[in-house]
């Protein structure tokens, strides 16, 4: 009874092994194909967040309040609709206008009013490159040229949107036990801290794509923990192990059933056999169960002893 438990039971385990790793294989296999989805879908937001941002400094330069550009914004009309875009927007997001000469006549942040641009010789090698943006130090700024309304149309400046790059590291954080996070250009001049985390690659599932577009250069990564992408295969596991123990007692229970019901006799009608042989005895029976094949050998003995014990006294009378 052991031996043939112990053999059904090593028979399963080694399924259950085998059949676990090739399941782990092929999860796994599925989530790091479900990552880099989720890596595109990330890719696309981060776009899409930085095309609006393109599309609100375009809407900028051409409202009519922008040839307060001639006059250097002496109303501070243009100042108070920067002031308001960048509280709408958040992000510590900076809104200023360049005039054609490099000054800043408005901006949502006082103490750049009236300074001079910084940022004037990098947007005229934008300009250069067919490019309405650029990165510079901890920013990604966006520009659109201001043109007068009047007749002659003069180039009065620029409305320059400035991005902190370090809202990436905001968008992309995550309360779930995941690591996204983005890394510049190298020798790009970018000054980004990229928040690269220190984990096990044995223990993770890891995914990198270089994006496109504004941020052509930038790569975009992605790791998530393998017992995170195995919890549902792991719960499944529990559950079929649970089911598979009640199984086995239940097997084991109905082999020992099954084993006592066939060994039982047969020990009976050995200790039976030998009793008669020791003793010579051969009124001793054994018991009859059934209709089967034991119950037939039980009767097939007893009328074997039934026959003995006759010819037994057949003998003794003709003696």
């Amino acid at each position: 009874f052991s031996a043939l438990f112990g053999v059904i039971a090593f028979i399963i385990v080694i399924l259950l092994s085998y059949l676990w790793g090739h399941e782990s294989n092929l999860m796994l296999k599925k989530e790091q194909h479900v990552l880099y989805h989720q890596s595109r879908l990330i890719a696309n937001d981060l776009g899409a967040h930085l095309g609006r941002l393109q599309k609100e400094v375009l809407f900028l330069s051409r409202l009519e309040v922008m040839n307060d550009m001639v006059t250097r914004d002496m109303d501070q009309r243009i100042t108070k609709i920067m002031e308001q875009k960048a509280d709408d927007l958040g992000e510590s997001i900076v809104l200023f206008t360049i005039a054609a000469d490099g000054t800043i006549p408005s901006s949502s942040k006082v103490d750049k009013i009236n300074s001079i641009s910084k940022e004037y010789s990098a947007i005229k090698k934008a300009v250069k490159k067919q490019k309405n943006y650029f990165f510079w130090g901890k920013n990604l700024y966006f520009f659109a040229p201001v043109y007068g309304s009047f007749y002659t149309h003069d180039f009065l400046g620029y409305v320059v949107i400035a991005y902190p790059l370090e809202n990436f590291a905001v968008r992309l954080k995550t309360d779930q036990k995941l690591y996204r996070w983005l890394s510049p250009p190298t020798l790009s001049g970018v000054i980004y801290e990229a928040h690269n985390p220190v984990f096990d690659s044995n223990d993770y599932l890891y995914q990198n794509l270089p994006l496109e577009g504004i941020l052509e250069g930038w790569v975009l990564h992605y790791a998530m923990p393998k017992n995170e992408a195995l919890s549902l295969l792991y719960h499944f596991q529990v559950l079929f192990l649970s089911g598979l123990s009640i199984g086995l007692v239940l097997i084991a229970f109905l082999i020992w059933i099954i084993v006592q019901r066939i060994i039982q006799p047969l020990r009976e009608l050995s200790h039976t056999a030998m009793n008669i042989a020791l003793t010579g005895d051969y009124t001793q029976t054994v018991p009859e169960r059934g209709n089967d094949e034991i119950g037939t050998m039980g009767y097939s003995f007893n009328a074997l002893m039934f026959t003995t014990q006759l010819s037994m006294k057949r003998l003794e009378i003709e003696r």
